[in-house]
């Protein structure tokens, strides 16, 4: 395990304090905004997290965010880091500011200390439980229950980030009602349904369950990998509980159980721990509990042994370095919750160490516009995400097709007593009435006959593939976006063999598997799709076409979406103003991109609101 760190220094453009609590350095990041450590006028260190402007400034959201996050001051308990202010609504910022709390997060304990056994993970399982009970008492649902939500002290966890914790009244969320929020691998399934169910308390109590599985086998429940492919397993699929210690797997099964209504309570969990944590003393520490390694760590983080006044200067990375690469997992106590930095230079400071003043904040010059080649606005500062490529491979064999279409659960078994013929007729006459039926009956018709059709013509048939994107494209409109995510997939590799990578199937193809990342807000995956599908654009339609326009347009969004406004907002201004020379100043996506870019640049108005309209993607 490396120096336990506190953060990293105050940037240039970083703000020097939010409300009455000075800002110390930055804690991490996370898809709603950055978190600091701040200090209050008497000395109170807290974690602020400072919501990012391009979310600020959608309609209602101050509303919905003040509502929500007073919500979130009613929870109490012993196992809660309390919220202890919220900005007031005129701010031109929104923020809140919790409970520091100076723990590593239980991502890093897994991370560095590995599984935990079944005695501790009960001690740490029932300490979030409880803390979920008061979460339920105060009538919201916390929506983010995950190892990296979670702080691990002497005295048990400390569930965090009520972030996108909502309210259990219907339609008052922070976020629409299709809108995919949580972590993948710990969402309910029927958060995953289209549309999704509302959270309750058993939604939470299923992402406890994924938690105890994680914390007992040091791996998660529905396994790794892009974001749409662990949502399927998690709604379809059952995990391996082989890993589970047999004292712990009744309920850990029980917790995962598909229906909300079958899983056990939170006191029903409570009362299942009531009898094997009986037997530790009254006044029992973690050293009771917890493996030395992990009291250790714990250590480390609760008597650090430096103040920032003594700290040397941290030595000059060499030139290859200059950007290390976040530590995944390491947390160092951002009660507010944030993705986690890794541990800067600067040594940890004692709960009471004073602190000088940040330096006035250095706004740097706005960068250069290159010529679009092919991406444009791209900065050293950024290195360019991997393209994706798609290789020409053979296609699978006939069976493994019928295998994936099977997997889809709206697919009814194939068989080849049709000839060729009989199936175009069939697929003549079902393009007839596709107008008049339901999206999931046509989705249903073509999934058929694209078993049908890999029976008689083959995988590779261009035929074949073409029902295939069909398919793939209904299911996708019946609202079953986790399916058509990996049908898409599955199926772009044939297209690009079996039809050739410019084909308008393969692009179009390629188009709504970023685009169903970016719904899934799986925004990496997105970016790095996005990405690829610009730069082949610009290679096979020209950099000036209109799909070669929208795909960088995505892709800046994608870029708002992480966090990386004064990127992104450097993109949309280049693509307006190449797409203005080529389509003109009044051409509808000139006017997209030019309102995107004043959307993410913040507060600041424009001068005609009837030439800039302020538009939210979604």
């Amino acid at each position: 395990m490396g120096a336990v760190g506190w953060g990293e220094p105050i940037r240039a453009g970083d703000p020097g304090a939010m409300g009455p609590y000075r800002l110390l350095s930055v804690l991490g990041e996370g898809g709603m905004g950055r978190v600091y450590l701040g200090r209050s006028p008497g000395g109170r260190l807290v974690a602020v997290k400072v919501i990012r402007p391009s979310l600020a400034h959608e309609d209602g959201f101050r509303a919905r965010f003040r509502r929500e996050a007073e919500a979130a001051r009613r929870v109490g308990g012993a196992f809660t880091a309390a919220v202890l202010a919220v900005a007031d609504a005129d701010d031109p910022q929104p923020w809140i500011a919790a409970e520091y709390v100076p723990a590593p997060g239980l991502d890093q304990v897994l991370a560095g200390c590995g599984p935990m056994p079944v005695l501790a993970a009960r001690w740490i399982a029932a300490g979030i439980a409880e803390g979920l009970g008061a979460v339920h008492t105060a009538g919201i649902v916390h929506r983010d229950v995950k190892p990296s939500n979670v702080l691990l002290t002497d005295a048990g966890p400390m569930l965090i980030d009520f972030g996108i914790a909502r309210e259990t009244a219907p339609g008052q969320g922070l976020t629409g009602a299709t809108t995919v929020v949580g972590t993948p691998g710990y969402l309910a399934p029927e958060l995953l349904t289209e549309p999704p169910a509302e959270p309750t308390a058993a939604t939470d109590v299923f992402a406890l369950g994924a938690l105890l599985y994680t914390v007992v086998t040091g791996k998660a429940p529905f396994g790794d990998g892009p974001a749409f492919q662990v949502m399927y397993r998690t709604a379809y699929e059952q995990p391996d509980f082989a890993p589970v210690p047999p004292e712990l797997r009744g309920l850990v099964s029980a917790c995962l159980l598909k229906t909300p209504g079958d899983r056990p309570g939170i006191g029903d969990i409570l009362d299942d721990f009531a009898p094997h944590l009986a037997a530790l003393p009254a006044a029992h520490r973690s050293s009771d509990v917890l493996p030395p390694q992990v009291v250790e760590l714990l250590r480390r983080h609760r008597d650090p042994n430096q103040t920032p006044e003594a700290a040397p200067a941290p030595a000059p990375a060499p030139a290859a370095a200059s950007t290390p690469a976040p530590a995944s997992g390491a947390r160092a106590g951002a009660a507010a919750g944030a993705a986690p930095r890794a541990p800067s230079a600067t040594p940890p400071i004692p709960e009471r160490a004073p602190w000088a003043a940040p330096a006035p904040p250095v706004v740097p010059p706005p960068p250069p516009r290159p010529a679009f080649a092919p991406m444009a606005g791209r900065t050293d500062a950024e290195p360019a995400p991997p393209v994706p490529t798609y290789p020409r491979i053979p296609p699978p064999p006939p069976t493994a097709i019928r295998s994936e279409l099977r997997q889809d659960p709206g697919t009814p078994p194939a068989d080849s007593r049709y000839t060729a013929d009989e199936l175009r007729e069939q697929l003549a006459g079902l393009w007839q009435e596709v107008d008049s039926l339901p999206a999931p009956q046509s989705r249903e018709r073509f999934a058929e006959l694209a078993s049908h059709y890999t029976d008689v013509l083959g995988p590779d048939d261009p035929e074949t593939l073409q029902v295939r994107y069909t398919h793939a494209l209904f299911t996708d409109r019946s609202g079953d976006h986790v399916v058509a995510y990996r049908l898409f997939t599955g199926l772009i590799p044939a297209l690009d063999a079996g039809l050739g990578g410019d084909h308008q199937a393969t692009l179009l193809a390629r188009e709504k598997q970023a685009t169903l990342a970016l719904r899934a807000a799986d925004h990496e995956a997105a970016l790095t799709l996005f990405d690829g599908l610009a730069r082949d654009l610009a290679a096979l339609r020209g950099p000036t076409h209109p799909a070669t326009f929208s795909a960088r347009h995505q892709y800046a969004v994608v870029l708002g979406h992480l966090g990386r406004t004064s990127t992104a907002v450097h993109h949309l201004a280049v693509l307006a103003d190449e797409a203005a020379q080529v389509l003109g100043a009044a051409h509808p996506l000139v006017r997209t991109f030019r309102n995107d870019e004043a959307r993410l640049r913040g507060p600041e108005e424009p001068d005609d609101p009837d030439e800039v309209d302020y538009w939210v993607y979604r």
